[in-house]
């Protein structure tokens, strides 16, 4: 039997139904945007297949880091874990060549964001994982097919206190309003608002108390706070995709940088550019003799 799929034309994929004995498949509960499949969960999936059979293959890459299993499960944790119940020996699979872990992680995400079953804080770890690869949010809104906004918004959410997480998978907040309270920076504050909404929406009131948002003149001219030069830097990485002379220029002057580590990115950075510069003498002097401490313990 013989499964036609693609991922992206320039991918060269295999994909032929093969049986594969379970003990070379490995199922990594971290990779899965769902995490951990108990058994109980998935009884009712296995007692299915019991009657009818295996409706839809998973799918596997070829992976060496977890011997003695030679493929990775990319889709279909539930269903290999089933047959795992049902003390199968084999299951049906896809084997997919050529995929890089980004692709395996956008492939995991679509299939269990798209059935539409998972809690927004299920997804927000999802979107942490691409950010653990170095991906940006431009980036993570094409591989998942969704609005940087909608990225955004788990990104912050995983920002904000334990509780207010919780509460969020819970139903309790809307995407408008984790998105207004990463406009409240304290913490404390976060969790006042939080708890009015919870208690309103307890009684049933239909008008839900307002995030005052706190306002700022665009043109003021005024020193910013810490969090304030974090959340520039952050929209300026988020939007371009690479540091450069601003972003390190902030994180100088918000004290996450030091003197030489600023001199030593901006002559890196305008000498790429074929800008002439060249930092202060006694600058350039500590730079020439300078030898980072181990393990970037600055």
């Amino acid at each position: 039997m013989v499964a036609i799929d693609t991922l992206k034309p320039e991918v060269n994929l295999t994909m032929q139904v093969v049986d594969i004995p379970m003990e070379q498949i490995f199922s990594d509960s971290k990779f899965n945007i769902r995490g951990e499949i108990r058994m109980t969960d998935v009884v009712e999936l296995a007692r299915n297949i019991n009657t009818h059979g295996l409706l839809q293959p998973i799918t596997v890459q070829p992976y060496d880091k977890a011997p003695p299993a030679i493929y990775r499960i990319v889709l279909g944790h539930r269903r290999f874990e089933a047959h795992r119940y049902l003390q199968r020996e084999t299951v049906p699979a896809i084997i997919k060549h050529g995929l890089t872990d980004v692709q395996a992680l956008a492939l995991n995400f679509n299939e269990n964001v798209n059935r539409k079953d998972l809690n927004i804080l299920e997804e927000a770890y999802g979107v942490q994982r691409f950010l653990d690869t170095g991906e940006t949010v431009e980036t993570i809104a094409k591989l998942v097919n969704k609005g940087k906004r909608w990225v955004s918004i788990r990104k912050d959410l995983l920002k904000m206190p334990t509780p207010i997480q919780q509460d969020a998978a819970a139903g309790w907040l809307t995407q408008d309003q984790i998105l207004d309270l990463t406009e409240i920076h304290d913490p404390d504050e976060q969790m006042k608002i939080v708890k009015a909404i919870k208690e309103a929406k307890g009684r049933g009131e239909q008008r839900l108390p307002k995030i005052n948002k706190k306002k700022t003149n665009p043109t003021k001219r005024r020193i910013r706070n810490r969090a304030e030069i974090l959340d520039m830097i952050e929209h300026v990485i988020d939007e371009t995709g690479v540091t450069n002379p601003f972003t390190r220029a902030w994180a100088w002057a918000n004290g996450d940088i030091s003197d030489l580590d600023l001199y030593r990115d901006m002559e890196e950075y305008f000498k790429a550019q074929d800008i002439a510069y060249s930092p202060p003498l006694e600058i350039l002097e500590l730079l020439r003799a300078y030898v980072p401490p181990p393990n970037g313990q600055e």
